[in-house]
């Protein structure tokens, strides 16, 4: 023999029958509505008993609807616990294969592997920060030491005068292997111009001391050699100061 009507079975019932008391309540409103014209025109007509027969109609038709509807609203009620029952019932299904599979879970699970396994993931992830920023870096260079900053810096600007733009070249917003690569650049050219004003000044104090030396003076005018070697003398000197302030 099958297993009987399951309990969604009779949650399914109540909820027709439910419905139907509440169609039959509708057609008695409806019939006792009919029964009241009936009434109104059989005293129209000078019918006293037929209108009396007619309003006792439209009363018990109108009482009729009134216990449908009456009933209509328990058997709601009673369906609405059954459909409680019903979803409690499929709830606690759930909650416990919910259970038996945490269990399982849980009995997999060891706080120790998980703590070394996150352990190594955060190592995995530092070492990959490190290679990331030396590969930057070396990217950094290569692009700095293949393409110069200078020329760079030219055709940006070549490029915002042929739009009508108005660019400030900043170097803080280059990265940080391209800034110190032109920050050595910078130093290496101020050295050189640093080193060709030397040899400019050491030419022409080579210069001075010729002419001074093939200038033919007569040995007995004191004073006029006198005051040449002073002269000779406060140029050295001035040249010794430039020297010292070019390469201090």
């Amino acid at each position: 023999m099958g297993a009987g009507p399951s309990m969604e079975d009779h949650l399914f019932n109540l909820r027709f029958t439910a419905k139907q008391l509440n169609r039959e309540a509708k057609k008695c409103e409806q019939n006792a509505g009919a029964n009241k014209l009936k009434c109104k025109k059989a005293m129209e007509q000078g019918n006293m008993d037929g209108a009396r027969i007619f309003a006792e109609s439209a009363i018990r038709d109108k009482n009729t609807a009134l216990n449908y509807l009456r009933l209509a609203s328990r058997i709601d009620a009673v369906a609405q616990r059954v459909n409680t029952a019903v979803k409690m019932q499929t709830l606690t299904k759930d909650m416990t294969g919910i259970v038996k599979s945490m269990e399982s879970v849980m009995k997999t699970m060891n706080v120790e592997k998980i703590s070394k396994v996150m352990d190594q993931f955060e190592g995995q992830f530092a070492s990959l920060d490190a290679s990331t920023a030396v590969m930057q870096q070396s990217m950094y260079s290569s692009a700095a030491h293949t393409m110069p900053e200078s020329e760079i810096d030219q055709l940006m600007q070549q490029v915002a005068e042929e739009h009508g733009l108005e660019v400030s070249l900043d170097v803080n917003a280059l990265p940080s292997g391209a800034h110190q690569i032109g920050q050595k650049q910078q130093v290496t050219q101020a050295q050189q111009e640093q080193e060709k004003n030397v040899l400019v000044v050491g030419q022409d104090a080579a210069a001075a001391a010729n002419n001074k030396g093939g200038d033919n003076k007569p040995a007995g005018d004191g004073g006029a050699g006198g005051g040449g070697g002073g002269s000779m003398a406060d140029d050295e000197l001035s040249l010794e100061e430039r020297l010292r302030r070019l390469q201090g």
